[in-house]
C-alpha cells in the first residue's frame, strides 16, 4: 500500500458552526465570571460586615437604575434595626466643590429604626418608653472615604411615639432635618429642624399628663473635643398647646458645655 491510501481524509468544520462554537464559549465564561462575581461577594462580605456589628437580615428587588436601586433592605448594627424600603445609592461629579469632586448619595423614601435592647432598657429604666422611628425620605451624602470626613442627612419627617402611664402611644414628629457631621478639627454634629410637634411626658406622672407644644426653626451643635463637649441650641419660636392657650417665646437660646 502506498502512503496515499493510508491518510485519512480531513473534515472542514463549517465558518457558521466556528462561530457558534466560539459564541457558546465566551457565554460560558461569561456565566462563570457573573456567578464569580455575586457568589464570592455573598461569601465574603457577610462575615466581615458581622465584624463590625452589622448583620444584612434581607434584601429583595435589586437593580440598576441610573445607579443601584433595592425595593427593600433590612440590616442590624450594633442590634439597632433598620428597615429601608425604595433604597438607591448614586455616585455625583462635582469638580468644583471645595470638599470632595466626589460624593455619594444614599436615599430611602422610608426607613423604620428599632433601637436596640440595650438602648430600650436603658430608657425603660427612667420611664421612658419609645417606639420605632420612622423616617420619610431620607438622604445621606458622604465624601469618598478621604479626610476631612463630611456627611450630611436630609429627612422630610421623622416620627415616634412615647408610651403614657396607659400604655398608650403619643406621637412625636419634627419635620425638614438636616444634620451634618465633620471631624476636623473635632468631631462635630450640627443641625437644623424647620419644624416640630412634641408632646412631652413626665417620668412616673400616674395622671400621665401631656405637655404638647410646636417649635419653628430650631438648629442645634454638639463637639466632642479633648476636655470638653459644648452643646448649642437655638430655638426662632416655641409655642406651648396646653389648653388652647398659645403663647409665643422668641426666641429661645440655650448653651451648655460640660467636661469630656
Amino acid at each position: 500500500m502506498n502512503e496515499t491510501e493510508n491518510t485519512q481524509p480531513t473534515i472542514a468544520i463549517p465558518p457558521q458552526k466556528q462561530i457558534r462554537s466560539r459564541r457558546k464559549r465566551l457565554f460560558l465564561y461569561g456565566l462563570f465570571a457573573m456567578l464569580c462575581a455575586l457568589i464570592i461577594p455573598a461569601i465574603i462580605i457577610p462575615p466581615w460586615l458581622a465584624s463590625k456589628g452589622i448583620e444584612i437580615n434581607a434584601i429583595s428587588g435589586i437593580g440598576f437604575n441610573q445607579g443601584l436601586v433595592i425595593n427593600e433592605v433590612s440590616v442590624t448594627i450594633n442590634k439597632n434595626a433598620l428597615t429601608f424600603r425604595k433604597l438607591s445609592l448614586e455616585h455625583f461629579i462635582d469638580k468644583d466643590s471645595a470638599i470632595s469632586n466626589s460624593s455619594w448619595r444614599l436615599f430611602s423614601q422610608h426607613t423604620e429604626v428599632r433601637l436596640s435592647p440595650d438602648i430600650l432598657n436603658v430608657l425603660k429604666q427612667q420611664d421612658f418608653r419609645l417606639g420605632n422611628l420612622i423616617l420619610t425620605d431620607t438622604a445621606f451624602n458622604f465624601t469618598d472615604l478621604s479626610e476631612p470626613y463630611v456627611f450630611s442627612a436630609h429627612a422630610s419627617t421623622v416620627e415616634t411615639s412615647l408610651f403614657d402611664e396607659h400604655d398608650i402611644a403619643v406621637t412625636q414628629q419634627i419635620k425638614n432635618i438636616d444634620l451634618v457631621l465633620t471631624t476636623q478639627p473635632a468631631v462635630v454634629i450640627s443641625g437644623f429642624i424647620k419644624y416640630g410637634a412634641l408632646n412631652l411626658l413626665i417620668p412616673g406622672d400616674k395622671a400621665a399628663n401631656r405637655y404638647p407644644f410646636d417649635f419653628e426653626n430650631a438648629n442645634f451643635s454638639i463637639s466632642w473635643q479633648d476636655d470638653r463637649t459644648p452643646l448649642s441650641i437655638h430655638i426662632a419660636t416655641l409655642t406651648p398647646q396646653m389648653d388652647h392657650h398659645h403663647t409665643e417665646l422668641h426666641p429661645v437660646r440655650t448653651k451648655h458645655c460640660t467636661g469630656a
